[in-house]
């Protein structure tokens, strides 16, 4: 599962960052301060850093140098709220992949987010061989072999696994399930996702289902189908 790290020091919106990349299907690790930052790196290379510019500790872009150092595939995507060009052009030429002011909704945070990582060659290079067997109705892992799957996570996984890296409507999901959409609730759907993320999770593969607001879900790699 692709790793987050959050680093911001007002607990609210850290925590509004953090609720939208776990809806989203990400792992995510929270950080108050640098120091926090700096524990977390020595444990963890997160594919993604989230970094505010002002911190109880010390200044972002003074941190962005050690961070390309400590962790140097981690895409970097700087939120703040110091709205003027050169700071905007100081992140950049720091190190920032991707600058956001302040206010921003959670939707642009999570788009700039899934453009950094398609567009870093790693990210896939880190994804383990996946496939989705037709006649087992299961995924198989070279790790852990077969996954099996239920009828309907089997579904609905092979209709996204048709269409990698592209959101696909909640009405075709449920179309694929043979049910009209005011017949299968939005709360079953997620469910299934759900279901769907943990058996993702447990095999620890970087491929993810990632929910797309008002578009739909989709899988963040391609997935191989077999016989």
């Amino acid at each position: 599962m692709i790793t987050i790290f959050v680093v911001e020091d007002d607990p609210v919106w850290n925590q509004t960052v953090k609720d939208a990349l776990v809806k989203a299907g990400y792992r995510v690790t929270s950080c108050h301060t640098l120091s926090d930052l700096w524990d977390s790196l020595a444990d963890t290379r997160p594919n993604a850093i989230i970094l505010d510019a002002r911190l109880p500790d010390g200044s972002g872009f003074d941190a962005l140098a050690r961070i390309r150092k400590a962790s140097p595939h981690s895409c970097i995507l700087m939120l703040t709220g110091m709205v003027q060009s050169q700071f905007r052009i100081k992140g950049l030429l720091d190190g920032a992949d991707c600058y956001l002011t302040k206010p921003v909704i959670t939707d642009e945070i999570l788009a700039n987010l899934c453009a950094l990582l398609r567009r870093t060659p790693q990210q896939q290079r880190q994804v383990q061989p996946l496939s989705l067997s037709i006649e087992r109705q299961s995924l198989i892992s070279p790790n852990v072999g077969d996954i099996p799957l239920t009828p309907q996570e089997y579904t609905v996984f092979r209709v996204m696994a048709l269409q990698p890296l592209h959101p696909v409507s909640k009405n075709k999901l449920i179309s694929s399930l043979g049910y009209q959409e005011y017949e299968y609730d939005n709360h079953r759907l997620e469910t299934l996702m759900y279901r769907l993320r943990r058996k993702l999770k447990n095999i620890e593969n970087e491929l993810s289902i990632k929910a797309v607001y008002g578009k739909g879900y989709c899988i963040s790699h391609p997935v191989q189908i077999i016989s």
